[in-house]
């Protein structure tokens, strides 16, 4: 792999509201002594009315009578079903108006006067409707109805009048309130809603392996990163080899790298484009590993069987330019965590460990060299922050030590670091000479940088 410097242009490639009124319905015998049947009327003195209505469940009416004369109202038990004819009367007198009633126990006593009212018990089921209202002065909101039993007191009667009886509404349960209304307008009343939203990540579509051209490999085994370069290993069959493999090192090493004036570069296929492939990376190496053009370096396979069966090849691709930069993360350190600030984002981890190196590096420079273990997110905020490595340049400085400057624009090659422990690692800026990130999982890897301070 040959290395020039070139002038580099252009961008890098890498319940309806219902209004209805809840009234109940009611179904009334003619007046007394008329001879007919329909609606009820006031009648003249001793002529009583009958109004019997049911409101949602009810069990049995109390009623409130003050007729000529005495009139006891006997107290049905448990009524199943009511038939309630049209009175048939004419003239004067007594009059009996007797319902058909089925009465399964009754502890009535014998009436003792000529009239007598029998009050008519339903025993109704319903679903709670969608509460709605529209009027004017009043809203009734039914409320859910369930069967209930009950007695009724014998009614005292006594006076000159109309009779009236209306039935009593027995609600044993109720999921609703009764609001009122007050005014002229329209009401509307909506049943509480409960909304359970779920905000479904669109899916990730992707490869489980690595992808050569189409191609799917198995079984990796060693992942390396730097910023001109990535090595990938695979312990694979023979016949992957054979197959797919083995025809990437026919142009093996067929490939120049020309450094570019911003400090990144651009490699060339000089096998006129039969060294260069596409590489997908496994979806669980997103958004570490991206997919983009790629040119074989170098090539090397080993038998690690004794059959012959099994192979260990690694390949050496050169990346088609230097990474493109994206915004990162943004992490703060907590207790006990070192602070990286990049270009491109800063991260903050714990598990850090430095070490001192004398004349190492671009230009024999001496420096600190960390190893750090990221997640992918992290590890990416390096290598798109220090990916123009070629914009690096040592100054001598003579009877002193050499130092590494930065001639990238927007210094993207400096990193701000703040050590929990400025005995052993001083904060300030430093210029990554180099860096290297090693897969350990599908999650985690290690990462070491090489760091000068600036100069």
């Amino acid at each position: 792999m040959g290395r020039v410097g070139v002038e580099k242009t252009g961008e890098n490639r890498t319940g309806d509201n219902r209004e209805q009124v809840l009234a109940a319905g009611s179904a009334s015998p003619g007046p007394i002594g008329s001879g007919k049947t329909g609606a009820n009327k006031t009648g003249d003195q001793g002529e009583p009315r009958l109004n019997t209505q049911t409101r949602g469940a009810i069990s049995s009416p109390v009623p409130q009578a003050t007729p000529t004369g005495a009139a006891t109202l006997p107290t049905p038990a448990t009524v199943i079903g009511t038939s309630t004819p049209g009175p048939d009367a004419s003239g004067e007198g007594t009059v009996t108006i007797s319902p058909a009633v089925d009465i399964l126990s009754s502890a009535s006593v014998e009436p003792n006067v000529g009239i007598v009212i029998a009050a008519v018990a339903s025993t109704l089921s319903s679903s709670t409707p969608e509460p709605g209202a529209s009027a004017s002065g009043e809203a009734t909101l039914e409320t859910p109805t369930v069967s209930i039993s009950s007695s009724i007191p014998n009614p005292g009667v006594s006076g000159v009048g109309t009779v009236t009886v209306d039935a009593l509404v027995s609600l044993l349960t109720a999921a609703s309130p009764t609001p009122g209304v007050d005014g002229t307008g329209t009401v509307s009343i909506d049943s509480p809603v409960s909304v359970i939203a779920s905000a479904a990540p669109a899916p990730i579509i992707g490869f489980a392996n690595w992808q050569i051209d189409g191609d799917g490999i198995t079984s990796i085994t060693e992942e390396v990163r730097t910023w001109d370069s990535l090595k990938l290993t695979f312990r694979t069959d023979a016949s992957v080899v054979t197959s797919t493999l083995r025809a990437l090192d026919g142009e093996a090493g067929k490939v120049d790298v020309l450094e570019a004036s911003d400090g990144g570069y651009i490699a060339v296929d000089r096998a006129d484009g039969g060294n260069t492939y596409t590489l997908v990376p496994p979806i669980t190496r997103l958004p570490l590993r991206v997919e983009g053009d790629f040119h074989v370096d170098e090539y090397d396979e080993e038998v690690v069987d004794q059959q012959g069966d099994r192979y260990d090849v690694s390949l050496t691709f050169v990346p088609d330019a230097d990474r493109e930069t994206s915004n990162g993360l943004s992490e703060t350190a907590a207790t006990g965590e070192w602070l990286f600030t990049f270009d491109t984002g800063s991260i903050a981890t714990a598990k850090v460990s430095a070490e001192d190196l004398a004349g190492i590096g671009k230009g024999g420079t001496t420096g600190k060299r960390l190893s750090l273990l990221l997640d992918k997110e992290q590890a990416t905020v390096i290598e798109e922050s220090a990916s123009k490595q070629a914009a690096v340049r040592t100054r001598e400085v003579p009877d002193g030590s050499n130092v590494s400057e930065d001639n990238s624009a927007g210094d993207e090659n400096t990193v701000t670091v703040t050590s929990p422990d400025t005995d052993t690692f001083a904060d300030g800026d430093y210029v990554v000479q180099e860096w290297e990130t090693t897969m350990l999982n599908d999650d985690f890897q290690r990462v070491r940088l090489t760091l000068k301070t600036a100069g």
